[in-house]
């Protein structure tokens, strides 16, 4: 057990909607399959232009979130929040 999946009991990843690609959520995928779970996984899409954001949990999916999966977030140039 990590010090992550002891300390949230969800994480929020962000997603500015003009980073969204194809690659992007394919390696999001990828990351989320390797790294099951406890913890919520939570997606916030960010609309910068129109200055909206919406959050949406994912009922299918959860994560461990450990050292591994943080930084395979930051590998993939993607920012979060523990919850």
């Amino acid at each position: 057990e990590t010090v992550g999946s002891s300390m949230a009991d969800a994480i929020t990843i962000k997603l500015p909607l003009e980073t969204i690609t194809q690659q992007l959520v394919n390696d999001l995928d990828e990351l989320c399959l390797k790294f099951k779970g406890q913890q919520k996984l939570r997606v916030q899409f960010i609309d910068r232009h129109h200055r909206q954001t919406l959050t949406l949990a994912a009922k299918a999916r959860r994560v461990e979130v450990g050292n591994d999966f943080i930084q395979g977030l930051e590998r993939i140039g993607i920012t979060y929040k523990l919850n």
